[in-house]
């Protein structure tokens, strides 16, 4: 701590403001954790996204193969005869990047 710095304390102590002081480190600890906590969820929400993303891709080529193989038989499907694009899922892909917090307030 420099020299500015234990001026500027003490002169909080002098005019009895090191409690407020205090109170706002304490509240912006708070805040910082419950940012904390929101990054978590949101971070859990994307994950979950990215799966679901995944697997309807997957079911997505199982469908057109099995549309396809239909067609191969002759076996007609209402489900399948329906006209149906393959979705791009590369292109959903989110990435994440992660901060870590100093330890030190």
């Amino acid at each position: 701590m420099g020299e500015n710095e234990i001026i500027k304390v003490l002169e909080l102590a002098k005019y009895n403001e090191l409690q407020n002081l205090q109170w706002k480190v304490e509240y912006l600890i708070n805040e910082v954790n419950m940012l904390e906590m929101e990054k978590w969820k949101s971070t859990n929400q994307i994950l979950k996204l990215n799966r679901m993303i995944v697997e309807f891709g997957s079911l997505a080529k199982k469908r057109g193969e099995m549309a396809h193989m239909n067609q191969e038989t002759g076996c007609t499907n209402i489900l399948y005869s329906i006209p149906y694009s393959e979705p791009e899922i590369s292109s959903y892909s989110i990435r994440l990047s992660y901060t870590a917090r100093a330890e030190n307030y």
